[in-house]
């Protein structure tokens, strides 16, 4: 029997309702028990993960500290860019969050409390303070900040990658369910920087990668209009949806990307 045909019913349910990266928002915690007492629901769900995000399979063994360090990083990041770039930049979080009915509690407590805020009936509390830590903490070391590239501003001009990615000979963008095309490779200090256009049927992106992985994001200016995206813990960004006629059209003003380090 395939696992498809094995699952319980709620969670095939949730994944047949689920099949937008957008609306992955955390289920009821009677949904997360569930989960995290089957394993073959549990499966179904970090296969879900796989194919939707194409986030690693080894956030499985996520523990309540990994999840704890970044619990406030993922509410801030899904308050303000949304559940899909929550879930692109932590992964492990979300995942913990369905298995651990500590971890999501805590979750649920922290959203409930900034309905209360927005609401007028709580006093702004800063997030840190509502998600404290799993375990005791060391004192506080001043963070070693890794190595940074020098790179960090780049500047494409359009008669370049206009040419490159308008159709050509009649031939129209979209015969192909995924396409991406590189627009520039460089090195810099140890660091090595992509810069692809990655189209499906829909939308249009920008995805910068850079390995080592870069704490920040990236922003992408076209004349007036920017395009900002987080880097995940891959070292990629996927900048918009850009509409196709700013990067196709043969006029218009060139591409700037810029790196921007987190906390500067």
């Amino acid at each position: 029997m395939s696992l498809v045909n094995d699952i319980c019913t709620d969670i095939l349910d949730w994944l047949a309702e689920h099949q937008d990266p957008s609306s992955l928002e955390l289920p009821s915690q009677a949904l997360c028990d569930h989960v995290a007492a089957c394993p073959r629901c549990r499966a179904a769900l970090l296969l879900l993960m796989t194919d939707l995000l194409e986030v690693p399979q080894d956030i499985a063994a996520t523990s309540c500290d990994q999840c704890q360090d970044d619990l406030a990083a993922y509410i801030d990041l899904e308050r303000y860019k949304g559940t899909q770039q929550a879930i692109r930049s932590y992964p492990h979080v979300w995942w913990h969050l369905w298995v651990c009915r500590d971890c999501s509690e805590t979750y649920r407590m922290v959203l409930a409390l900034q309905e209360a805020e927005a609401s007028g009936l709580l006093s702004p509390m800063p997030l840190d303070k509502m998600v404290q830590p799993a375990t005791p903490q060391p004192p506080v070391q001043p963070p070693v900040i890794p190595p940074q590239p020098m790179l960090r501003h780049l500047t494409l001009p359009r008669i370049w990658f206009a040419r490159m990615l308008a159709p050509q000979l009649g031939v129209a963008w979209g015969l192909d369910d995924e396409d991406e095309t590189i627009l520039h490779e460089a090195e810099d200090a140890g660091y090595h920087l992509y810069v692809g256009l990655h189209r499906t049927d829909e939308h249009w992106f920008i995805a910068v990668t850079i390995q080592p992985p870069f704490i920040g994001e990236a922003l992408v200016t076209l004349g007036s209009e920017r395009f900002r995206a987080p880097f995940d813990l891959r070292g990629v960004a996927r900048v918009g949806p850009i509409p196709p006629a700013l990067l196709t059209s043969p006029i218009g003003p060139d591409m700037a990307i810029a790196l921007e380090m987190a906390g500067v």
